[in-house]
């Protein structure tokens, strides 16, 4: 027992220490940051049991993260050193010859997987291809999967894959056919995912107010991507199954309305949901949106006095 409150007040020590080198860093100049990195972080870091290694990765990635934008020197200094799983997945895309843009992959956080999409023509809708690759201890795991019927992005700046915060899962939200009907079916913002182990799921989005049982598209949204945005950071979402088809559904609860959530811009995937304007999306959901903001600004004004 002793032995494990001893090991915690240790990994607490570290975690003080290298959190008070990163206030230090965040007021050096350039050359202290250099002088702090190389003299002191360094030292720290390859001093580190190779038994206490998951404390780097776990605990200790944020900081090499934002240690990582200060200057090209430190981010040489951390891809060089503690980053091999990176460089081994890397290495791993080089070798297979895989023409994948390098700023279209995403990471996850401690950098032992990555993923990235690809849109491949067919003959009548496009398909999507989502692979996802993990530095196993001797292997680079290999996951993919391809879902047709595809049309195109939902957020024109949301082209790549998304970690889940546990890294067990990759996603990417995309505009697609249900597959009720392929050819004349409804059209969705589809999350496309991929697990691990394998496993693939594709669900329809959509989302509901709490004054209001009706759920609606996603596709509502498509001319507004700050409000799609927004919404797809409810912490309220429920899933369940219609006639075969996964559903979605994001709460409004807690949902933070931006300041320009009435942002309108013209999606070439819009079609008949293209509204014109914000005016134009339709009472029920633009009243309960306007309110929403109304009274968040009322707050902010009592809690600013």
């Amino acid at each position: 027992m002793y032995k494990q409150i001893l090991d915690s007040l240790l990994l607490g020590q570290k975690y003080l220490l290298f959190m008070g080198m990163m206030v230090c860093i965040s007021l050096c100049g350039m050359d202290g940051r250099d002088v702090i990195f190389k003299e002191v972080i360094i030292p720290q870091l390859n001093g580190v049991k190779s038994t206490d290694r998951s404390w780097i990765y776990y605990h200790g990635q944020e900081m090499l993260r934002n240690l990582a934008v200060v200057n090209t020197v430190l981010n040489k200094e951390i891809e060089n050193n503690y980053r091999p799983a990176k460089k081994r997945i890397e290495q791993w895309i080089q070798e297979k010859k895989i023409p994948v843009i390098p700023e279209k992959i995403s990471w996850n956080r401690y950098f032992t997987k990555c993923a990235w999409i690809k849109i491949r023509p067919s003959f009548l809708r496009k398909k999507l291809e989502l692979t996802l690759l993990d530095a196993a201890d001797k292997e680079i795991i290999v996951r993919q999967k391809t879902w047709d019927n595809y049309i195109g992005l939902a957020v024109e700046d949301m082209d790549r894959p998304v970690f889940s915060g546990g890294s067990y899962m990759v996603y990417f939200y995309g505009y697609g056919y249900t597959f009720f009907d392929p050819y004349h079916g409804d059209r969705r913002v589809i999350e496309y995912s991929l697990w691990s182990d394998g496993t693939a799921k594709n669900k329809s989005c959509f989302f509901n107010f709490y004054n209001n049982r009706a759920i609606y598209c996603f596709s509502y949204l498509l001319n507004f991507p700050e409000m799609f945005k927004a919404f797809l950071k409810s912490i309220f979402i429920y899933e369940y199954v219609d006639r075969g088809e996964l559903i979605k559904v994001y709460g409004f609860d807690e949902v933070i309305i931006p300041d320009n959530y009435t942002l309108y811009k013209t999606c070439s995937l819009a079609d008949y949901y293209n509204n014109g304007s914000y005016d134009g999306l339709g009472y029920a959901i633009k009243n309960t949106l306007d309110l929403r903001y109304k009274k968040q600004q009322e707050k902010k004004k009592l809690e600013n006095k």
